[in-house]
């Protein structure tokens, strides 16, 4: 599936190839999705040790981003403050 999803992508077929990626893969690799599933993707990485996240905050303006940001940044406090 791979080698499939990158050859359309190389072919510039990028919708083609979105939709080749299950949706299971992208909920579980992103943190997208109602506020209780990115708490539990959260609670997740920290629980597997991950203490860094590389994130691209959604929304169209900066100040849209950034409020994306401090949401999740929230989050975050609160999973790790969790027992």
């Amino acid at each position: 599936m791979a080698l499939e999803v990158q050859d359309l992508w190389f072919k510039k077929q990028r919708e083609a190839a979105a939709a080749r990626i299950p949706d299971e893969l992208v909920l579980k690799t992103n943190l997208i999705g109602t506020e209780e599933m990115v708490r539990e993707r959260l609670r997740a990485h920290r629980d597997a040790g991950v203490n860094t996240l590389q994130v691209l905050p959604d929304g169209e303006t900066l100040h849209e981003r950034l409020a994306t940001l401090a949401r999740l940044v929230q989050l975050v406090k609160k999973i790790n403050a969790e027992p």
